[in-house]
This record gives structure tokens, sequence and C-alpha cells, in this order.
């Protein structure tokens, strides 16, 4: 395996697809910014492993031998902050995409992307970005909007810290010393925000919280 010294990014991949991932193994390998930690096909591996070794990006397929992918996911991403997780489902499913934002993953890819694709976007979520871009998400806005309840239930306690640090017009390194979690966390937690509310940026989602009144 080709490693880089600087910014290497640890990957844990959950996949019990044989043949993906062989494939996958093969071209990381050529990646020099990563590090693969280890391939599992189970919930029960996957978990202990994150606890384990906490690396930086998971690649979990909704599917697994022992259960059900994003339930690892949450699991993950409410006890490893640090983790970011993208899940891999078969087919594009606005309902499944809705349940990996409201659960604070990176995003989502299908198995038929490119692994050049796969690899940019775990990449991408290693580093703290949400990774449905934005282009994508007038899509997907409909179903985040338009689900019972309000917008502000939709987020969660820590979001909802982060969201009114926003509207006092703090910045990213503020709130991390303010909330006592990591820089790379905070921008998880706004690009989840931004996500929930349909905002391009920090500045319409402050907008979108004072017109509906999402913090007291």
């Amino acid at each position: 395996m080709s490693r880089c010294t600087s910014e290497m990014i640890t990957l844990l991949v959950v996949d019990d697809h044989p043949t993906f991932v062989n494939s996958f193994q093969s071209h990381i390998a050529t990646e020099c910014d990563f590090h693969l930690t280890n391939v599992v096909n189970s919930v029960f591996e996957a978990a202990n492993l994150v606890r384990r070794d906490q690396p930086h990006v998971v690649l979990m397929n909704e599917h697994l031998s022992d259960g059900n992918g994003l339930e690892a996911a949450k699991y993950i991403v409410r006890s490893m902050c640090e983790t970011s997780v993208l899940m891999m489902t078969e087919h594009e499913n606005n309902e499944m995409l809705r349940h990996v934002l409201e659960e604070g993953c990176a995003g989502l890819v299908t198995r038929d992307s490119s692994l050049e694709h796969i690899i940019d976007t775990l990449r991408d979520a290693a580093h703290g970005d949400l990774v449905v871009k934005f282009r994508e998400l007038p899509r997907h806005v409909g179903s985040l909007q338009h689900e019972e309840g309000t917008m502000s239930s939709r987020l969660t306690a820590r979001e909802r810290d982060v969201l009114e640090c926003l509207l006092a017009g703090e910045s990213t390194s503020m709130m991390s010393e303010k909330l006592f979690i990591s820089m790379s966390t905070v921008r998880n937690h706004v690009n989840s925000i931004l996500a929930k509310l349909g905002a391009h940026s920090k500045l319409e989602a402050v907008t979108i919280a004072n017109r509906e009144r999402l913090i007291a």
C-alpha cells in the first residue's frame, strides 16, 4: 500500500460483497493519502473496530450479514464524534438519504458509482464535509422539509447548540471551544443543519432560523 506521511486518512470498510471489496482494496492501495485499517462484513465487527481504531471515515454498506448498516452508522456517529460515516446503498433512494442525513452521516453513495467517485467522496467525508453536494439537494429537500413536525424538531440537541452559535455570529473555532468539540465536528454539524434546513450557506441558515424562530 502506498502511503503519504501527511494528512493520512484512516478508513474502515464494512461490506459483505467480495467482488466490490476486492476491487476497492486494489484501487485504494494506489491512493497515497489513505490507510485502509480493516475490511469487515458485520455490524458487530464494525462497532468493535471503530472503538479500537477510531478511523477518520467508515464506508458502511446498508445491508450486512448480522444487521442494518444504518443502525451501525447511527451508533458510530453518536459515540465516536470524530469518525464520519459514508453509507453505501444499491440504488438511489430519497427515503434512505433522508434517514442518512437525519442520523448525522456524511452522505450516501450507490454501489454502481465509479471507484474514483467513491474514494473522492470518502476523502471529502473524512475532512468533515457533507458529501451530498448542494446541487443535488433540491431533489431531496422536499422530503426533509415536508415530513411531520417542525424544522426545529428535526435538529438534534447539539445541532441546535451550533445553530444558536451561528445566530450569535461565532466562528468555527469559537464554537469548538464553547461546545468542547473539535472544529471538524462543528463543521459536520453545520453541514447537517444546512441540509436539514435546505440552506446553501450559513447566512441562509441563519436567515431561515430567524424567520422560522427555530431558536427561542
